[in-house]
């Protein structure tokens, strides 16, 4: 067993696992119908559209079909000076002018002619994963570069606990922790999910008096992103310890119990002082000795039983 630091923290998309979408030029958002916040995705298929509509500014139709004409320009004038420059009627620098515009119309109308529809310029997903965000509403007028979506995975997370301070001189020894999520109240392992510490901050921010520490860990499938956690950092061993599932205990106005096996089928009622918990199991400072048999399930079942009279408050014969 360990001593333990609770704290809260977040489970978070991994940096490297997100991707924002921005757009490339200005106009109005045109959402695919299927795509909603969570959707799956896959690499290359369409989010939306970017329609330029009537605006004389930012117009993408009016700037491909421009792009177009002055690429058609060039290439037919730098197809005419071709033989011309094999006849010497041209002169090199003449012809280099002509081959360098056509080379720069070629470029300008490739970067607006890709993922360009009838109907304005698609924006695809980057990667295989869901949509965490949207950004825009359909129909909104963006600018280019403006942020529409955020694309994550799901197959790994990031846990980040928010230590204070006053405990940083464990931070070194911490190596894996319990988490327990507020959508399901279950306790997950850092290290059955492959987990492992990434970093631990060495500084102080200037808003809150907390050390970070961020944990890589394997989604099971159950956890979501964005998530608030009570986190049980283990630090220190404890030597020696007697432990309990946290299950067994019973709580009476701030006071502990646990029901002890006494003989047969007989059970005593038992005050216990706790010391460590970390989400699945909790030290006993005093009130228990190894080897003592101790209620774990159906614990509350004898205290009803005790309360309606039914059993002394001694023990329970079955």
């Amino acid at each position: 067993f360990h001593e333990v630091i609770k704290v809260s923290g977040q489970l978070n998309a991994r940096p490297s696992d997100e991707q924002l979408v921005a757009a490339k030029s200005s106009g109005i958002v045109m959402w695919n119908n299927n795509i909603v916040t969570g959707s799956q995705v896959r690499r290359g298929q369409q989010l939306f559209v970017l329609a330029s509509g009537n605006f004389t500014e930012g117009n993408i139709q009016s700037q491909y079909r421009e792009a177009r004409a002055n690429f058609e320009k060039a290439e037919a004038d730098y197809n005419r000076v071709q033989p011309l420059l094999d006849d010497k009627i041209i002169s090199q620098k003449d012809y280099l002018e002509i081959k360098n515009r056509y080379d720069q119309a070629k470029i300008q109308f490739e970067t607006l002619s890709k993922n360009y529809t009838q109907g304005g310029q698609t924006v695809q997903s980057p990667m295989n994963g869901f949509v965490k965000q949207i950004s825009v509403r359909s129909g909104e007028y963006v600018d280019a570069g403006q942020l529409l979506a955020v694309i994550t995975k799901d197959q790994s997370l990031q846990l980040q606990a928010d230590v204070p301070r006053r405990y940083a001189t464990q931070l070194p020894l911490i190596t894996e922790a319990h988490f327990r999520t507020l959508h399901d109240n279950k306790v997950y392992s850092t290290k059955e999910l492959n987990g492992k510490v990434l970093s631990y901050g060495k500084t102080i921010g200037d808003v809150a008096s907390m050390l970070p520490i961020f944990f890589s860990l394997t989604n099971n499938g159950s956890l979501i992103p964005g998530d608030a956690v009570e986190v049980y950092l283990k630090s220190r061993p404890i030597e020696n310890a007697v432990v309990l599932a946290e299950d067994a205990l019973i709580e009476e106005q701030g006071i502990f119990y646990v029901y002890v096996q006494v003989e047969g089928e007989s059970f005593a009622k038992r005050a216990v002082t706790l010391g460590a918990q970390d989400g699945t199991f909790v030290q006993i400072l005093s009130g228990l000795t190894a080897g003592e048999r101790v209620v774990t399930k159906g614990a509350y079942l004898i205290k009803l039983a005790t309360q309606s009279g039914s059993v002394s408050a001694h023990g329970h014969e079955h």
